[in-house]
């Protein structure tokens, strides 16, 4: 488990017991890692769903496993698009996703259509700031590689500065 996941954990664990929050979705969920350490940490009756483009993108090869309060929903299923007919979670959570996201407007709002009329919404993403031209080259390095990546079909659809993403 990484410690951006720890991190966020301990966050979010804060965030569900102010709200009170029984159904936890994390959209953009990749590997689940992030609702495996919430679940080792919240109460019981806690219902966790990940929805990510499984399908589409291959992650990990497969969907993560699922267990009797976990499950996962590919976004570009048939389960996914039932959903929106009765908002069905407390709090979504995306993390370290929006930036993937070809049109975020629209995943946003999508998102929207999922939360329950008094639920809550969490979003955290990366915010770089460059300090030395050590750190600059890192990045150029970083866009070859994640040019490469896009020819292969996996990439980040869009990068945002602090401003743009308030």
């Amino acid at each position: 488990m990484s410690e951006y996941y720890r991190f966020l954990a301990d966050r979010i664990v804060e965030i569900v017991q102010n709200v009170n929050a029984k159904s936890i979705c994390d959209y953009g969920c990749y590997t689940g890692e992030l609702l495996m350490e919430l679940q080792k940490r919240l109460p019981d009756n806690t219902r966790y769903t990940g929805i990510d483009f499984f399908g589409k993108y291959s992650i990990e090869g497969k969907q993560p496993d699922t267990g009797p309060v976990m499950e996962y929903i590919d976004r570009d299923s048939t389960e996914y698009s039932e959903l929106s007919h009765e908002p069905p979670f407390d709090l979504i959570i995306s993390t370290a996703a929006l930036h993937h996201y070809r049109c975020p407007i629209r995943e946003l709002d999508s998102i929207q259509q999922l939360i329950q009329p008094d639920g809550h919404l969490y979003i955290a993403d990366f915010n770089r700031r460059f300090t030395s031209n050590a750190e600059i080259t890192k990045n150029v390095l970083c866009f070859f590689e994640e040019l490469l990546a896009s020819i292969r079909g996996k990439f980040h659809h869009h990068h945002y500065s602090l401003e743009q993403a308030n």
